[in-house]
């Protein structure tokens, strides 16, 4: 979303995780990252499958692919917009990109309605707790063995998971739980939802790297990991720094189709995936 590129995190085990570094085993996803919808659609072809390296890839059916579909073009879907916690938090500049994405879909006829998801706040702090503690197990022996390769932020944080009580942890899984199973019912009156990708833009940097803003969280995001179901990230404007701007699109698990579609619809009817900032451009 910060770099104005679209990218498709896929259903989890769409897409083998053979040979990729893991930062939380069981929430990490991989996907394509392109300049459209259309391009993300034609690698997810191409990387998709069972891989017998990886025993959690799926051997899902594929059908046709991803790309053909698209360019036949495809009926209008039904778009659900959770306001609570998504949109309350996004600077006006944002929101505005976000609402004008909306009415572009409300042009080529989907419908568009609000849906209420269950309250976020402690479901964005479970995903956190689960994703630490997997972070931690995968990555916490390096805190005895090489220290000192590790920044102090590394070291801190690595020290809190491991000291994590298990009740915890298995509270947080619950409650993750209990958020795919309320989201699948919520998916099963529309096609998909939409929200914004983050809650603030690409933040400045000092010359030598440090950063004078903080980073958006992750709270619009993290969360639709633990159900593993498919997310899409596509341009949808510039702030009022023109900063590009990037909106989430969410499908149900298996839902990689009505998401891409979404996506390249909304592409084919703007080009924002096109647009490069200004300062891009040298002016």
């Amino acid at each position: 979303a910060s770099c104005g590129i679209t990218g498709l995190k896929p259903t989890y085990g769409r897409i083998s995780l053979h040979g990729v570094l893991p930062l939380s085993r069981g929430l990490d996803h991989v996907g394509p990252m392109a300049r459209s919808v259309l391009d993300c659609a034609i690698l997810l072809d191409a990387l998709a499958g069972h891989d017998p390296r990886d025993p959690e890839s799926l051997d899902a059916p594929t059908d046709d692919g991803w790309s053909g579909p698209l360019a036949e073009g495809g009926r209008p879907l039904r778009i659900g917009v959770p306001r609570a916690h998504f949109w309350e938090e996004l600077p006006p500049d944002l929101g505005r990109a976000a609402e004008a994405a909306l009415d572009v879909w409300r042009g080529l006829g989907w419908e568009v309605r609000e849906v209420v998801l269950p309250p976020m706040a402690p479901i964005a702090a479970a995903a956190l707790t689960v994703h630490n503690a997997l972070t931690g197990a995968e990555y916490g022996g390096l805190l005895a063995e090489r220290p000192e390769e590790l920044i102090p932020e590394v070291r801190k944080k690595l020290a809190e998971t491991l000291e994590m009580p298990a009740a915890d942890y298995i509270a947080a899984l619950r409650t993750c739980k209990g958020f795919g199973v309320s989201l699948a019912e919520v998916l099963s009156e529309v096609d998909i939802l939409v929200t914004p990708t983050i809650s603030r833009t690409a933040p400045r940097m000092a010359p030598d790297g440090a950063l004078l803003e903080p980073l958006a969280g992750d709270n619009f995001r993290g969360v639709f990991n633990l159900p593993g179901v498919p997310a899409m990230s596509i341009p949808c404007g510039f702030d009022d720094r023109a900063l590009p701007v990037g909106l989430q699109i969410v499908g149900p698990r298996l839902g990689e189709a009505a998401v891409l579609a979404a996506g390249h619809a909304f592409q084919c009817a703007t080009d924002w995936h096109r647009r490069r900032p200004p300062i891009a451009s040298g002016t």
